[in-house]
């Protein structure tokens, strides 16, 4: 059924048009729903055709969570570039932080976190404390996390922190790739995490 669902989102076929819509919103549908079941390669190569791809800000945000979960903080920043009149959006604003934290830009990412926390539009704990441990050099510990999401992930990643065993359960199936793939966390959280992306077809058999 899995795979009949991923050929059905992944077809090349005329499919009946939407009243009132030229397209865009079924192909950022079908990359939600591929993304969803941990087919990030299947989404990047729908995104990359979609014609509206420059101008969807919902395909251009599930673009940037491609490729963090991928890994590929290059092009995850590359996408943050790209979105000066979206720069408002709570998600754009974090991952913004994110990349001149890592680009080297310290100050500029400290600057952006303490402002971001002044105006208390997000209440995450976790990524700013994530973020001071990037500029600061001060080691980070994470016991717990509540809601894993791409760029906290992809976060505990670059600064070397542990993943905790519960974000496991509370990962959507689609994260699980992101925990079995971090080197900086124990390897029996990385099997679990594993063992529980193949039940969900999330990760192949072979890759566990």
């Amino acid at each position: 059924m899995r795979d009949i669902l991923r050929r059905l989102l992944l077809t090349a076929a005329a499919l009946p048009p939407a009243e009132g819509d030229t397209g865009g919103k079924l192909i950022r549908m079908r990359v939600e729903r591929l993304q969803a079941m941990g087919l990030f390669g299947s989404a990047a190569e729908l995104i990359a055709v979609a014609p509206n791809r420059s101008k969807d800000a919902a395909l251009q945000r599930l673009s940037a969570e491609n490729f963090l979960a991928r890994g590929d903080i290059g092009g995850a920043c590359a996408d943050s570039r790209r979105q000066d009149q979206r720069l408002g959006e709570l998600f754009w604003q974090q991952l913004l932080i994110y990349c001149q934290a890592v680009q080297g830009d310290t100050s500029g990412a400290a600057l952006g976190a303490n402002l971001l926390a002044e105006t208390g539009q997000l209440n995450d704990p976790l990524f700013f404390s994530l973020i001071d441990g990037l500029v600061s050099g001060n080691a980070v510990t994470v016991d717990s996390i509540a809601k894993p999401t791409p760029i906290l992930l992809s976060l505990m990643r670059t600064a070397n922190v542990p993943i905790p065993v519960d974000a496991v359960d509370q990962a959507m199936p689609s994260l699980l790739g992101m925990i079995a793939a971090s080197p900086n966390t124990p390897i029996e959280i990385r099997l679990a995490a594993a063992e529980r992306g193949a039940l969900y077809g999330a990760i192949t058999a072979e890759r566990l």
